[in-house]
Parts: structure tokens; sequence; C-alpha cells
């Protein structure tokens, strides 16, 4: 019995002096990561410094995604638009017009980014235009 005494009291020693290690090295690892953080604020403090010295941008927008296409204007859709009522669709087919509006701009290497919005506003000032003007068709030019 003496025997398994001094196994479990060797275990002790060894499972105390673990713990000890174990709490030592946790606490060097703690002062690593403050002093890493801290480090890190500084270099972001100094980056930010020079970009507003140097007049180069810091990256803290938004990040986008671009599809490297540009986006048609409001000038853009409503010329369709006049093409296409000419052409004999009416303005009444607003789900057909529209998907030839976009059709057309994607053929030309627009992005649809807006489209629907100015293709909002296009269709009411063409329809204000046919309000006000009693005689108008809707074939006529916005």
């Amino acid at each position: 019995m003496p025997q398994t005494e001094v196994v479990e009291g060797s275990l002790i020693e060894v499972v105390k002096s673990l713990k000890q290690e174990k709490q030592r090295l946790s606490s060097e690892l703690e002062a690593v990561q403050t002093t890493a953080r801290e480090k890190e604020n500084g270099l972001k403090r100094v980056n930010a410094a020079l970009a507003a010295l140097e007049g180069t941008p810091t990256g803290k927008g938004k990040k986008r995604r671009s599809n490297g296409k540009p986006s048609a204007t409001k000038e853009q859709v409503k010329s369709i638009v006049n093409d296409l009522v000419a052409g004999g669709m009416t303005i009444e087919a607003e789900q057909e017009l529209r998907q030839a509006v976009e059709k057309q701009l994607v053929e030309q290497g627009y992005s649809l980014s807006g489209v629907a919005l100015r293709f909002r506003g296009v269709l009411q000032a063409f329809q204000t235009r046919q309000r006000t003007d009693s005689t108008s068709s809707s074939t006529e030019s916005i």
C-alpha cells in the first residue's frame, strides 16, 4: 500500500505543478495579447493619420461589390421607353415594357442597378404628360 500512496502523492504534485504552469502561461498569453492589441490600435492611428495627410482612402467605407458595369441614367431609360412606345408598345403593358427596357440595357452593357426607380420616374412623367395633354396618345414620345 505505501507504493500507491507515493504514486498518488506524485500525481498530486504533478497536477499541482501543471496547474501552476497553466496559470503562468495564461497570464503571459494575456499580457502578450494586450500588448498586440495596443500595437494594432497604434498602427491603425498612424495609418489613419498618414491617410489623412496624404489624401489616400483609409478603407473604412462600406465595401460594395461591383460588376464593373455602369448604371443607366434616367435619360437613357427615357430614350429606350420612347423608342419602344414609338415601336408599338403601350404604357399600359407596364411589365412587358419594363422587361423590354431591362433587356435593351443589358444588351448595351449596363447594370440593372437602380433601373426600377428610373423606370417608375419615366413612367410617371409619361402618365402625367398624358393626363395634362388630353389629345396625346400612348404612342407619343415623352
